[in-house]
Parts: C-alpha cells; structure tokens; sequence
C-alpha cells in the first residue's frame, strides 16, 4: 500500500472545478427557468445553492487536497438538494461517496448515533418537499428508484467488502530518520492514525492536550501535511516507525 497521492486528488479537485464551472452556468439558466412556473422557494434555489457550494468545495480542495471531510460534506449537501430536485439517483451516488468520505475521515467514530440521525433528518425533509410537489404515483416510482439504486449498492459494498478489509488490514512501514523526532513521536503517530483522540494521549503520557496537539503539528509538518485531517488521509494506511542509524530519510 502506498500512501495517498496528493497531487493526484489536486488534479480531481481540478478537475471536478470545470466540471462544476458548467454545472454552475447551468444552474442558474436553470433558475430563471423555474421561477417562471415554480413557486416552491427552496426549489426555485436549490440547484444554483448546491452547485454553488460543489464549486466552492472543489476549488478549495485545489489547495488542501486531501481534507477529505470536505468532501464528505459537500457530497451530502448535493445529495440533499438533488432529492429535493427529483435527482433521486445522482442523490444515491453522491450519498454513498459522503458515506464513504465520512467513514475513511473517522467521522462516525464518535456518537455514531447521534450523528447519524442528524445526516438523516434533512433527508427526510428533502423526501418530503418531493412529495408535496409530485404526485403520490410519481414519488412512489422515484423512492423505488432509489430503492433499487440502494439495493444495487449494497450488493457491490458486500462484494467488495472482503477485499476492502484485506485492504484495510495492510499498512505501508514508514521509516522516520530524524533527529527531531523520537520513539515517543512515533507512538504518537501511530495512535492518531488509529483514531486515539489527543486528550487520550495526553492522559497516557500524563502531559497536557495542548503540548501534545503542538508537538503533533511540528510532526505533521515534518512529514509533509498541515493537519490531522490531511495526515490522516495522506498515511491512513500506514505505520510509522523509527529508523535509526541513516541518512534523513522520508520514505
């Protein structure tokens, strides 16, 4: 396993840019388009709002490609107005890339519950602005459409689940060869890799959060990112360890 390419999801981030510069142009043709016989206002909005904030979410990442919860949100926001645009489909797909972003950031790692009712409230609202503008025979096609796309997903996620968590389970040694940076260091590394939150560290090792966040910055730094998020994203499938007796080395 390899760790993430950053200037590979750059050239996405561009990329989903242009493509959302014409989304944009279209949306707003789009808007002048309803407001001359829809009177719902969130629908006269909603696609120039979503591709609005698509845009912006790309355009972003140019610059931090590998905020991957961006992404996450960003995707669940597009999916949301395209439910309440009929886009019940498009809604399914970019759902089930927030879902996957959500899960690969850790962010149902903590009061999953609690969150997941939260992701599903405007959902069900999104669901409900549907129905009140189609007929009952409409919007019961279009919720078996989704259905379906659901049941279709499904299928696929089990499918590929065996190898998604062989996958999972196979970690890239990164080599550490720096003065600055000690076996603690490392430690540290590979527990916020693996989800431990810092307070936790810093009970563990009975220094205070604030010295062990400050020390986590210095070695993201040194090893090429600006934040958990993106270090976690660029090394998630890695573990870190300290090579001793060599040139400095980053490998």
């Amino acid at each position: 396993m390899q760790k993430t390419d950053k200037s590979l999801w750059r050239v996405f981030a561009i990329t989903g840019t242009l493509i959302m510069l014409v989304a944009f142009v279209i949306s707003i043709m789009q808007y002048f388009s309803y407001r001359q016989h829809d009177t719902l206002f969130i629908v006269r909005y909603v696609s120039l709002v979503i591709n609005t904030q698509l845009l912006a979410a790309f355009i972003y990442m140019i610059f931090n490609p590998l905020n991957f919860r961006v992404y996450a949100y960003a995707f669940y926001t597009f999916a949301v107005g395209n439910l309440i645009d009929n886009g019940n489909i498009l809604a399914m797909v970019f759902l089930t890339a927030a879902a996957v972003f959500f899960y690969i950031t850790g962010f149902f790692d903590s009061k999953k519950k609690l969150k997941l009712i939260l992701l599903l409230i405007p959902l069900v609202l999104a669901l409900a602005i549907q129905c009140y503008r189609n007929s009952f025979i409409n919007f019961s096609i279009s919720l078996m459409h989704m259905v379906a796309a659901a049941f279709i997903f499904s299928m696929l996620a089990t499918l590929m689940y065996p190898e998604i968590k062989k996958l999972r389970s196979m970690h890239e040694v990164v080599y550490v060869d720096d003065p600055q940076v000690t076996e603690q260091d490392i430690d540290w590394l590979n527990k916020v890799l693996a989800g431990t939150k810092y307070i936790t560290i810093a009970m563990e090792t009975n220094v205070s959060e604030s010295s062990v966040k400050a020390q986590m910055l210095k070695l993201y730094k040194l090893l090429g990112t600006h934040s958990k998020s993106e270090f976690c994203a660029m090394y998630r499938n890695s573990r870190f360890e300290l090579k001793p007796n060599a040139g400095t080395n980053l490998s």
